[in-house]
């Protein structure tokens, strides 16, 4: 799609809500015919006619040709929440993340913004952090929104919640250094942890065994993904971000990317 200057491309997609929207990208190149440097001016989840309108209003508004490269997302980024969304989309347009990456991102996401979506980033500070610390080790009583019974607010491993606030803290820096920057000058702190050693076990459990665990699973998509991982030894990442256009049930293959490059299973 080219509206004026901007020319625009769909980068990630289908959504998988169904919605049929697609993650769009839309670039200012300082050549001719979109060659050159280029800069982002607008992106977000669109369908083709959506990304036009968006693409002509950033046109009409002049900010395709704003000094410093603005970038212009669906919602200004004033809180964490926000701040994470626009974070993750520069993750998915970047080539070097892979989808496996993405979907652990975004859990880490959903966690953090499930307690601290709501907090303004002018004020996000060591208090915030740290409570998130505590809530998560410990595992603390919240209000279901939907107005339901009230839940537990998922009890996490330590390694699990320091790599969910090192998210957050790589999320921060990345803004703090955006042209131009989307939050304070300042570096996040709090939510510091003792270093916690992985303690694994020697002992690979045998067929029988594992069979016996997914048994008394219930039959569910967590059930299908630890046999999937069973009978395959693909990693967790790689199970979660399969979709259905690259599963074939008649011939009994899947196929598969993650750090070992991208493959086929039988």
């Amino acid at each position: 799609v080219v509206v004026g200057s901007v020319h625009a491309r769909a980068v990630r997609g289908p959504h998988k809500d169904g919605s049929c929207r697609w993650y769009w990208q839309g670039v200012v190149y300082d050549g001719v015919n979109g060659k050159g440097n280029g800069r982002t001016v607008w992106r977000g989840w669109a369908t083709r006619p959506e990304a036009e309108r968006e693409i002509s209003g950033v046109v009409y508004r002049g900010e395709d040709l704003a000094l410093g490269g603005t970038l212009h997302t669906a919602q200004p980024v004033d809180t964490v929440k926000d701040l994470l969304e626009v974070w993750l989309g520069a993750q998915m347009e970047n080539p070097k993340v892979g989808e496996s990456s993405v979907v652990a991102y975004t859990l880490r996401a959903r966690n953090l913004t499930r307690q601290m979506g709501s907090v303004r980033l002018t004020e996000v500070g060591s208090r915030h952090l740290n409570s998130y610390r505590n809530r998560r080790l410990e595992g603390v009583w919240i209000a279901d929104p939907r107005g339901k019974k009230a839940k537990v607010f998922q009890k996490g491993a330590p390694r699990t919640v320091h790599s969910e606030l090192l998210l957050l803290r790589t999320a921060w820096k990345w803004a703090r250094e955006h042209e131009p920057p989307l939050v304070a000058d300042r570096r996040l702190k709090g939510g510091e942890q003792q270093e916690v050693k992985a303690t694994r076990s020697k002992r690979t459990p045998s067929r029988s065994e594992v069979e016996r665990v997914i048994r008394e699973m219930r039959p569910n998509w967590d059930r299908l993904a630890a046999q999937i991982i069973a009978d395959t030894g693909c990693r967790i990442g790689e199970v979660a971000s399969l979709s259905w256009d690259r599963v074939w049930l008649s011939d009994g293959v899947i196929d598969v990317d993650g750090k070992s490059g991208r493959r086929e299973l039988v």
